[in-house]
């Protein structure tokens, strides 16, 4: 008796699966086209665009330039191809930022660059050459500041230095690396 109710179950139960599965086909939409993607809403966009802010005293404080800088007007946000930044703070070399793809925002107070970031500073009397590798850095231009999370190698003269994370404060040259740090000097001969 109990084999027999065992059977009956499982025969009630496969039915109800098949008629599940039956009733789903039945019911489901058919399968229509693929959803149209709808254009971002462009407003405007520069070719060769460069951008000069001034300090009070009529310096150059820094530059930003890029190959096109096209607006978005419902992100309010503006995407940039080739994008440099350069920040000035002489007597010392100047401080190169560039990427191959960047955004900055509405307001202009931050500027997000991403693929084969690289920050440069030739050398001179002060300092010397130095260059800077990550994938994505988020900078203030402002305040000739720049952080990232990301994996970060740096090299200058004797020095190569790798680590996790970045805060870059390119106006007093003062670099801080966050995490996971591992460096190699090579000391020169007498």
């Amino acid at each position: 008796m109990i084999t027999r109710l065992r059977a009956l179950v499982a025969v009630l139960l496969v039915l109800a699966v098949l008629l599940t599965w039956w009733l789903k086909e039945r019911v489901a939409p058919a399968p229509g086209p693929p959803p149209v993607s709808v254009p971002e809403k462009v407003d405007y966009y520069l070719e060769g665009f460069t951008l000069t802010a001034m300090r009070p005293d009529g310096s150059r404080h820094y530059r930003l330039r890029a190959r096109r800088m096209t607006h978005y007007p419902d992100e309010d946000v503006s995407r940039l191809r080739a994008p440099r930044l350069s920040f000035y703070d002489p007597p010392a070399a100047p401080w190169e930022v560039r990427s191959e793809r960047g955004r900055v925002s509405g307001d202009g107070e931050r500027v997000w660059l991403t693929d084969d970031v690289r920050v440069t500073r030739e050398g001179s009397p002060e300092n010397r050459p130095l260059r800077l590798e990550t994938s994505a850095l988020l900078v203030r231009p402002e305040d000739a500041y720049g952080e990232t999370d990301r994996p970060v190698r740096l090299r200058s003269a004797a020095l190569v230095a790798r680590a996790t994370g970045l805060r870059a404060h390119l106006g007093r040259a003062y670099l801080e690396l966050l995490s996971e740090v591992t460096s190699r000097y090579a000391a020169r001969a007498p």
